[in-house]
């Protein structure tokens, strides 16, 4: 039920919302409703700009813009916000932004972290059906609800996702209008010999304490990382090495590596894999 405050001398935009919603009308005739009702009572309404006489709010706009029940306006429209109302409303995210923008006028909060709505169909519109479907189910959670996408943030989306680091990297910028920000550069295309796809012992590695969580790791990895990191997801070192050697360039690490093993062939290397479990088996 919308009522208003019968303490108030005046019938703000926020209410002539609400009551549009309610009575399923436009804002415009919604305000000439009211003008006419509360004219005699010397009570003053809102002017309603002329770019938004036409707007005719429903439930899901309440949603989005509005605090539980509708009692105010939001301080702050999220991505959460805008993911949940294009699918509700079965909208594209670009479509979903420019309509939810056009509310500011009568005192929403402001878009502005998002881009304008470009007129033709967005990146993501292109995208794989399921990748797309996927991806904007992990926009409304952490870590991508922060709005930049570190490299950790990459992995951990890739890894949850099933993809690799490129095509996650590319498909993530789809949703520039969103406000995401990449704040990490584009992976190189994997080479033909390289298919490995990130999985959640890489997230442990790639973090300082281990954890999966911030913060990432970052510089020189020391010797007693790569012991621990060995421990931690049951990889021997050598495999850790390799990894983190593979992510290297994208979070600026500088591995220790021996002469020996820079040069050693894929024989030399699993002859080492096993000399190392077989020595760590012993030592425990």
């Amino acid at each position: 039920m919308v009522e208003h405050d019968p303490a108030s001398d005046r019938v703000d935009t926020h209410f002539l919302l609400l009551l549009a919603a309610h009575l399923r009308t436009t804002i415009g005739e919604t305000a000439d409703l009211v003008r006419r009702e509360a004219e005699p009572y010397g009570i003053d309404v809102d002017l309603v700009p002329t770019e938004a006489r036409g707007l005719s709010p429903h439930l899901r706009v309440i949603e989005a813009l509005c605090t539980a029940w509708g009692r105010k306006w939001k301080t702050e429209v999220t991505r959460r916000d805008i993911v949940a109302y294009a699918h509700e409303c079965g909208v594209a995210l670009d479509t979903a932004v420019s309509e939810l923008r056009a509310y500011e006028t009568l005192g929403a909060p402001a878009l502005s972290a998002f881009a304008a709505r470009s007129g033709d169909a967005t990146a993501a519109q292109a995208l794989d059906v399921t990748v797309r479907a996927n991806l904007e189910q992990l926009l409304q959670f952490e870590p991508l609800t922060r709005g930049n996408v570190s490299p950790l943030t990459l992995t951990i989306t890739a890894v949850r996702m099933d993809l690799g680091l490129l095509e996650t990297y590319r498909a993530l910028a789809c949703y520039a209008a969103l406000g995401l920000t990449m704040d990490c550069p584009m992976p190189p295309n994997p080479a033909p010999d390289d298919a490995h796809t990130p999985d959640w012992r890489d997230v442990v590695i790639l973090t300082a304490h281990l954890t999966g969580s911030e913060p990432a790791l970052a510089g020189e990895v020391t010797e007693e990382h790569i012991r621990l990191a060995a421990e931690e997801t049951d990889l021997d070192t050598v495999e850790v090495r390799r990894r983190l050697a593979h992510y290297a360039p994208l979070f600026s690490l500088r591995v220790p590596t021996t002469p020996k093993e820079a040069n050693r062939t894929a024989e030399e290397d699993e002859a080492a894999a096993e000399a190392e479990t077989q020595a760590e088996k012993e030592s425990t």
